[in-house]
């Protein structure tokens, strides 16, 4: 039985996936973690991240200096100081379960909301990490007053770190790959159809289009907390992917995939409140949140053209040009 109704993952076997981890961890510096190797190998924007995030300083550990287990979100603002991303060794948990019963067991359990094993956000964090280090803070041209220019870099960072966790699922082609992914990251972007979407955009526009309409999609929800219409989609995207076009017949569908992606408005706004009180800002999140984002970015050259430097690492990890990248 397939505990979980968002996976199809079938008759696949917990042994048959120890099988697939152990072949890959030569391609990972952390193989007590599931199904990092393989996702290093087959998925791209794993891979990328992962190699600029390391090439820069990012390191892993099994210690919880900053109860990250316990409450992973507060451990945020540390994380991005020490760039240094706690790990859960959770293969030999599945190893042991699975020798104990001969190798019998189908492997859906294990990634089951209630019965499964704890997971990793390695790509996660490290997309954070990237983005606080290499997009600049914003100059606000305009006048932004100085707690809602770290409202736009918290959530246009949060809303990097979604993207690319996202992007990875136009790499997801099997079963395997698909339990991989989900114990690695939130997995949201596979509910159904989003996943689909995302192959859809990425066949139809190319990756750094994609890329950017998702992106574009996620830091919308983010501020709006509800849907986007066609019409409001459609009247601003010249201005974010200048050289994009969106034929008509396309309009639908990618304001169903951007549409996708939202994640509930209570959520939103009590995560929000949050990091934001965290963080020191103290004012009511939706007062924190009326201001226009996206005129913002807009106004500010170095800010929008983050858009390209964190879309150009997704797509081309270290043959990226980071030197134009590096934040003073």
């Amino acid at each position: 039985m397939n505990f979980n109704p968002l996976l199809d993952l079938g008759r696949l076997k917990a042994a048959e996936v120890i099988e697939l981890h152990d072949a890959s961890k030569r391609y990972t510096r952390v193989p007590g973690v599931l199904g990092d190797g393989h996702l290093y190998k087959q998925v791209l924007p794993f891979r990328n991240i992962r190699d600029v995030f390391e090439h820069l300083g990012g390191t892993f550990t099994t210690g919880d200096p900053m109860f990250y287990r316990e409450l992973s979100f507060a451990a945020l603002p540390t994380l991005l100081k020490t760039w240094e991303v706690p790990i859960v060794e959770n293969a030999k948990a599945l190893k042991h379960v699975v020798a104990k019963t001969a190798h019998r067991l189908d492997a859906a359990p294990f990634v089951h909301p209630s019965t499964g094993l704890q997971k990793n956000f390695l790509i996660h964090e490290a997309s954070h990490c990237l983005f606080d280090r290499l997009v600049p803070v914003p100059k606000s041209p305009k006048g932004l007053a100085q707690e809602r220019a770290m409202v736009l870099r918290a959530l246009m960072g949060e809303a990097f770190a979604n993207t690319t966790a996202a992007m990875c699922a136009t790499d997801i082609n099997t079963k395997a790959d698909l339990l991989f992914y989900t114990v690695n990251d939130y997995g949201y972007c596979l509910f159904p159809r989003r996943g689909d979407l995302l192959k859809r955009a990425v066949h139809t526009y190319g990756y750094r289009t994609a890329f950017k309409l998702l992106y574009l999609g996620h830091l919308i929800l983010k501020f709006l907390l509800t849907s986007i219409s066609a019409q409001d989609l459609t009247a601003v995207l010249p201005l974010w992917v200048p050289d994009f076009k969106l034929p008509k017949r396309d309009v639908e569908w990618v304001t169903q995939m951007v549409n996708s992606m939202l994640v509930g408005h209570d959520f939103l706004i009590d995560l929000h409140r949050f990091y934001f009180h965290l963080v020191g800002l103290k004012a009511p999140v939706e007062k924190l949140l009326s201001f226009d984002y996206l005129d913002a970015i807009l106004s500010d050259p170095e800010l929008f053209s983050s858009l390209d430097v964190m879309a150009d690492i997704t797509e081309n990890g270290l043959e990226a040009d980071l030197r134009r990248m590096q934040r003073q």
